[in-house]
């Protein structure tokens, strides 16, 4: 087509204005987008439009675990066969008004008419919903980036909308830059994440931990890539080692009590005096039961539990000399009276 006989893209966003100038996104560059990670799984995302965008915003939601409806009269094939295996819901039919949007946590429509689009986006805004209309930021309250999926690493990749194609490129990059060896570390990280927890006393200890690891020499990544997983494990064993060493010594236990971690040794340091916890008070109750009683220490679950952490707390903070102070406040200190060595 000549270039004087095409008069421009056709507006499809609230404004319709006709032909497209793009006045609606000049902001867009401007705008501070929240960077977000959701977790989708089991909570219901409506998809309102049946076509080939239709089933590529399908079938992203399904791979987070959505609960996926779809509200379209006809459907690509391929979203035929996810409704008829029952991986998704087909409701065959138009979209209607906001009812259509009940219990959804989020929606996204990808139908072919502006004006259904646009009145998804302001039923959903009436609703705080999360909204996207494929291809429209002036009607989303959320855009979808670029995804880069490698075992349990997602890197998102965004240019506020200015350009897809460029989003695209950038994925291919860092998909080659950050592959299965980072997914691969992050695993091995994530299997000792327990023991840092239930180890480490600080944010600050379990930071320099993962750190001395992730930025160790030698680079366990460069040890993954060569082949060397059991290099990479006892990297990490190591950097255990060195720690435990750390709390083997002053000020977190004495030198008479050196090799005894206080995490691990209090049970046998010290006979606790003043908490009284009996498996009769906690008979019969369930988890929520519990947690509902813990809001009112006067409650006699609330007493046992709380009072028993609390001395425990005190014993732990009595092995390491009172150390760190926010955790070791007066009042937990004031309970190391009770506390005496076992005969």
């Amino acid at each position: 087509m000549p270039a004087q006989a095409y008069a421009g893209k056709e507006c499809v966003c609230q404004f319709r204005k006709g032909i497209c100038d793009q006045s609606c996104v000049r902001d867009m560059l401007e705008t501070p987008f929240y960077i977000a990670c959701l977790k989708l799984t089991g909570r219901k995302c409506l998809v309102v439009g049946g076509g080939d965008i239709g089933l590529e915003k399908v079938e992203g939601l399904l791979a987070c675990g959505g609960a996926v409806t779809l509200l379209a009269p006809e459907a690509h094939p391929e979203l035929q066969a996810l409704a008829e295996e029952g991986s998704i819901e087909w409701d065959r039919r138009e979209y209607a008004g906001p009812e259509d949007l009940e219990g959804s946590f989020m929606v996204i429509a990808a139908t072919n008419d502006s004006e259904v689009n646009i009145g998804v986006y302001y039923d959903a805004e009436k609703r705080a919903m999360l909204a996207n209309v494929v291809d429209v930021p002036p009607l989303c309250n959320f855009i979808l980036p670029a995804i880069v999926r490698t075992g349990p690493l997602a890197i998102a990749i965004s240019t506020a909308g200015a350009s897809p194609a460029l989003a695209k490129r950038m994925k291919r990059e860092i998909s080659d830059l950050f592959g299965e060896d980072y997914a691969r570390l992050a695993v091995m990280l994530n299997d000792v994440r327990g023991w840092a927890k239930g180890t480490l006393p600080t944010y600050q200890d379990r930071k320099v931990f993962f750190e001395s690891i992730v930025n160790g020499d030698p680079d366990p990544i460069e040890l993954l890539r060569d082949g060397r997983a059991a290099e990479v494990r006892d990297l990490i064993a190591a950097a255990q080692q060195a720690l435990l060493t750390k709390y083997d010594a002053p000020p977190y236990v004495s030198s008479a009590d050196a090799g005894a971690i206080p995490f691990v040794y209090l049970g046998g340091h010290y006979v606790i005096n003043g908490a009284s916890s009996t498996p009769q008070v906690l008979q019969g109750k369930s988890w929520a039961t519990i947690a509902s009683s813990l809001k009112d220490p006067s409650n006699a679950v609330a007493k046992a539990v709380n009072g028993t952490a609390n001395y425990i707390t005190a014993g732990i903070c009595k092995m390491t000399n009172n150390q760190p102070s926010n955790v070791c406040t007066s009042t937990i200190t004031g309970l190391q009276a009770n506390m005496k060595a076992p005969s």
